[in-house]
């Protein structure tokens, strides 16, 4: 099994190959750099800053996987979270809600 934080990639070959699956562990652990734990860490909280200002829709998704394939860091301005706050500025529903809590709209309003 290859780990990295909570990353976890076992292989199997049901037995047909030992030793295939060894050297495949060998070469995915190889390419694996070793802060991908502490990066998944990082993806995963943004993920979850991104599911409360976002609502859920394609654009949402379209998101997340965009964040998964960039550079993700710990401190308020990385760009990965600027990116997040101002897609949920673009948003219609986000942008809808986000003035409803700065006690514009009302959610009637939506319809």
């Amino acid at each position: 099994m290859v780990r990295r934080g909570d990353l976890q990639i076992a292989i199997s070959t049901a037995g047909a190959s030992p030793a295939l699956a060894q050297r495949l562990r060998k070469e995915i652990n190889a390419l694996l750099p070793l802060d991908t734990g502490d990066w998944l860490t990082e993806l995963g909280n943004l993920r979850r800053e991104v599911l409360q200002m976002e609502p859920q829709n394609e654009a949402r998704r379209e998101l997340l996987h965009q964040l998964a394939r960039r550079e993700v860091c710990g401190y308020d301005g990385c760009p990965s979270r600027t990116l997040a706050r101002a897609h949920a500025l673009t948003n219609p529903r986000a942008s809808a809600e986000a003035a409803r809590a700065a006690g514009g709209d009302s959610a009637e309003d939506e319809t």
